[in-house]
């Protein structure tokens, strides 16, 4: 043994190529499969910690118009709080007013936890800090299993409005922002004029469930009765809100689950119709309630993408297992001259399979070892900077079991790689033609294998290829939309209120007018308008016109200032003044896409809609904007902002001369305002927030598509250079009998057509059974143009590899060929 361990490392030391090769190409595209495992373990088949028995389902409110056309799946806050009360253990009753009653109605054994996610400022800290914060129900730290290091849970209490002014903080704000004081239990901070407690720190390795945003982490956790729609007294049943999520823990193990769900959702639904009766627009709409399992909802999306991810680093590491075979039996087909040697000499063939074994053994041993290094180093990266983009990444470990899976199917190559390697090596042929004086000892691949595994690599390649070629295809399409929204030197501030009951409208006019006029004063600011910027939001409410047709267009509410700002031209009647927006008026502003949906021609002027229950005469038609995720205009509405929103947009003169949030917030005290920094970014970021999916997107398929047709390239040479070289002589008899090099690049391009051909064909069923599950994928396959330019792809790939290693055969007289064969 220790003889044959010592050539099998002397013949690796003579092949370095080969063994820097298989070493590589292995232990690259395993090691990505098996980060891609780990990161799988975690989407599909890891229970939640809080969940174990799957009991906890996302709750959507479905919400449908008279026409049965969906409109909303979120919860408005009156819907959210109804639902709650439905399924308290009390067997009340919500009436329209939010107030209890006694039910006909048996409730579910089940709970309902509510959760009310935004961005607070932390008023009574002198750096005054930004924060994530959730409002929830008092049912929602023992749900989620919230470990706490310090303190104790919410109080208890025996409704939700009912809750004191109490906080929990996470770990991480106690340590960046409050320095881990050690007696920071019963302290205080101040939120949006309201002083809360600190009764508890949750514990540095809590899970959150991300119900909200993928990534996002909180600082501060609530009581639901002081969140900012109860506040503020927002909310009706037709407004829905993007920050209420709602879980509902049922037991579906129950007969009479599915029933009693069916109930809840119909006395929701009634409560619903009573609260929209006095609303004329709104009648013959209804609800449904639909439960989706938590961990579908959270994952769904990140399960998606990981399976398009997950089948691409399958499919590359199958394309480098064929090539890894060509090379394997070409690296031992040119050695047959050695194995005669070893067989002259007394060896038997299975001492030279013993030694092939332990050749193989070796490589793939140091792939194993690389693979591991690599698996270890994309777990790392995705846990540490995927977050923000696919969840679960914070539970991401390398696991034991995905180590030994590499392990087992390295040792499933190795025993593949000997079967292979005694297919091609036919040692009765070798021993047959040592009996005749050694002619005829070289012996070709097996052609059966040899067209069996060419196929398997075209079939995977243009498999993957057209799939990536469809995803790029629609990334593109958003990467490179033509945006005529100038976003340099733009920046979104937003403001938050000391006391959010302290200011009535027309003061509140005051102070943004005021603040509007010391921004303008500023040298390097040279524009100013109150409104949200257009990256940052648009709502959609329901609009009639006066044929009662219904239209859902995005609605922004903005001010005199906001078109001008944006260079957004307004193309017939006139814009807002400032006059108009302080009294009110019920005037609007479409854009050219509504205006010709509203009338074919596009002449609106003056035409009556209506819109919260109330008439609006349309006073001016200005130019379509296409957003930077967008290709294409969308209808929208702008109406006069009634004064309560808290938005400015700046235009600085140059991006250069951008102020500071330390200057801005500086330059708000000084006002005296009753307003604090909520938060201050660039149009610019949020521009690449929004297009970071699709330029992700774009990269990684240019990438794969790349990294695909260079290994599908390389094996296909490996495989046709070997059967090139072998027929050397053939090729040189064939040019001293008058064949062009053009003669014998046909003839090879014909004996590899039927590999070709096969390849397209499996190819081609398996696009057809993926695009019949379309589910699988994150966007849906344009098949014909991605296809046919595979196919070419393909084909220039073949050509390369024919004509490539048979050049030097053809561009030379034939006497080299059959001088030099050998």
């Amino acid at each position: 043994m220790n003889y044959t361990l010592k050539v099998a490392l002397m013949n690796i030391a003579k092949a370095p190529m080969y063994a820097m090769t298989v070493v590589s190409s292995l232990a690259i595209t395993l090691g990505a499969l098996g980060a891609l495992m780990s990161i799988s373990w975690v989407l599909f088949f890891k229970p939640l910690d809080y969940d174990l028995k799957s009991m906890l389902f996302v709750t959507e409110h479905q919400i449908f118009n008279q026409e049965q056309a969906l409109i909303s799946t979120q919860f408005s806050l009156p819907a959210a709080n109804a639902w709650y009360e439905l399924n308290t253990e009390q067997q009340n009753s919500p009436n329209v007013n939010g107030k209890t009653e006694s039910s006909a109605f048996s409730p579910l054994k089940q709970q309902v936890i509510l959760s009310y996610y935004i961005a607070d400022v932390i008023s009574s800290l002198a750096n005054t800090p930004r924060v994530n914060s959730v409002y929830v129900s008092p049912n929602w730290v023992s749900t989620f299993d919230v470990p706490l290091v310090l303190g104790r849970d919410f109080s208890s209490v025996t409704h939700i409005n009912d809750s004191l002014p109490e906080a929990l903080i996470s770990y991480e704000f106690w340590h960046t922002e409050l320095s881990q004081t050690p007696d920071i239990i019963g302290q205080s901070i101040e939120l949006r004029g309201v002083s809360y407690t600190i009764v508890g720190v949750v514990a540095e390795n809590f899970v959150e469930p991300e119900l909200f945003q993928t990534g996002r982490k909180t600082a501060v956790f609530l009581p639901w009765r002081f969140n900012w729609s109860i506040q503020m007294n927002w909310g009706q049943w037709t407004t829905p809100d993007e920050a209420i999520k709602v879980v509902s823990k049922i037991d579906v193990a129950l007969p009479q689950a599915a029933q009693m769900q069916f109930s809840f959702s119909a006395a929701l639904n009634e409560v619903f119709k009573q609260g929209i009766a006095n609303q004329n627009n709104y009648q013959d709409w209804h609800t449904k309630i639909k439960q989706m399992p938590l961990k579908e909802t959270m994952f769904g999306p990140s399960q998606r993408f990981a399976m398009f991810v997950m089948i691409a680093a399958l499919a590359l590491f199958l394309i480098a297992l064929v090539n890894v075979s060509n090379l394997v039996m070409a690296y031992n087909g040119a050695k047959h001259r050695t194995f005669a040697i070893h067989l002259s000499l007394g060896a038997q063939p299975s001492a030279i399979k013993q030694m092939l074994l332990i050749e193989l053994s070796i490589l793939l041993f140091l792939a194993f070892i690389f693979a591991g290094l690599i698996a270890y180093l994309g777990v790392y990266l995705f846990a540490n900077y995927a977050g923000q983009w696919l969840a679960g990444m914070t539970q991401l470990r390398l696991t034991a079991q995905v180590v030994v899976i590499l392990l087992l199917v390295l040792v499933s190559i190795a025993l593949w790689f000997v079967y292979i390697s005694a297919r091609s090596i036919d040692f009765k042929h070798i021993i047959f033609s040592l009996k005749s004086s050694g002619k005829g000892v070289s012996q070709g691949i097996n052609s059966v294998l040899r067209t069996s595994l060419v196929t398997s690599q075209i079939a995977l390649c243009a498999t993957i290829i057209c799939l990536n070629i469809s995803h790029f295809e629609q990334a593109a399409k958003l990467v490179f939309a033509k945006s005529n929204l100038p976003v340099e030197g733009l920046y979104q501030l937003r403001l938050s209120p000391k006391n959010p009951s302290g200011l009535g409208r027309m003061e509140n006019i005051a102070q943004m007018q005021q603040l509007k006029l010391a921004l303008l004063e500023q040298p390097t600011i040279s524009d100013v308008s109150v409104s949200l910027s257009p990256l940052a939001w648009f709502g959609q409410f329901s609009i009639t016109d006066v044929a009662n047709t219904p239209y859902l267009p995005e609605t922004k509410f903005i001010d005199e200032d906001y078109f001008r700002l944006l260079g957004q031209k307004l193309l017939r009647g006139d814009n807002f003044t400032q006059n108009q927006l302080v009294q009110r008026d019920k005037k609007v502003i479409v854009n050219e896409t509504f205006a010709k949906m509203l009338a074919k021609n596009g002449e609106v002027l003056g035409q009556t809609i209506t819109l919260f229950e109330q008439s609006y005469r349309i006073m001016g038609v200005v130019e379509d904007l296409v957003l930077p995720n967008q290709t294409r205009s969308i209808a929208r509405l702008y109406a006069p902002d009634n004064g309560t929103r808290n938005n400015i947009m700046l235009k600085f003169k140059q991006k250069q001369q951008a102020m500071s949030r330390n200057e801005l917030a500086t330059l708000i005290g000084q006002l005296g305002s009753q307003y604090q920094l909520f938060s201050y970014q660039s149009l610019e970021k949020d521009k690449t927030q929004l297009l970071f999916l699709s330029n992700m997107t774009f990269y990684l398929t240019l990438i794969l598509i790349i990294f695909t047709l260079f290994i599908g390239a390389a094996g296909l040479y490996a495989m046709v250079s070997f059967t090139v070289h072998e027929r050397a002589l053939e090729w040189g008899t064939r040019m001293a009998l008058g064949a062009k090099g053009r003669d014998i690049l046909r003839l090879l391009l014909g004996e590899n057509s039927k590999a070709l051909l096969l390849g397209f064909t499996f190819a081609s069923v398996f696009l057809m059974l993926i695009i019949s599950n379309t589910e699988l994928l994150i966007v849906n396959i344009s098949f014909g143009y991605s296809w046919l330019l595979t196919l070419t792809l393909i084909l220039m790939v073949q050509v390369w590899a024919c004509y490539a290693p048979l050049r030097r055969f053809i561009t030379r007289p034939a006497m080299y060929s059959l001088r030099g064969h050998k």
